[in-house]
């Protein structure tokens, strides 16, 4: 039984949550690092219209395109929206993981 107490008290800083509160924020700041630099080609690959199978989330099919078009939104500006909203569901996601570790 005093093994088992021993190897507890030796794990303190695991067990206590510093570690991942540590690695939370290494990765938060990882997943930015990655994500930030390709939100501009990302915006311009939305900007276009897609023609084949391989077509990225959120990009418009020409017949998407037409409609959004006639409802008076240029694809410019309908890439801009749509990168807005990603990003917005993009820092809930991170934040809701940060406070989930953090407490």
């Amino acid at each position: 039984m005093s093994t088992i107490l021993s190897n507890r008290r030796s794990h303190t800083f695991v067990t206590n949550g510093r570690a991942a509160q540590a690695g939370w924020l290494l990765f938060a700041l990882l997943a930015l690092s990655l994500a930030l630099p390709g939100l501009e080609p990302y915006r311009q690959s939305l900007a276009m219209v897609c023609n084949g199978d391989d077509c990225l989330p959120g990009q418009l099919t020409s017949g998407e395109a037409v409609v959004t078009q006639a409802t008076g939104t240029t694809l410019s500006e309908y890439a801009g929206i749509i990168l807005i909203v990603y990003l917005i569901v993009f820092a809930f996601c991170l934040l809701s993981a940060g406070l989930f570790i953090w407490r």
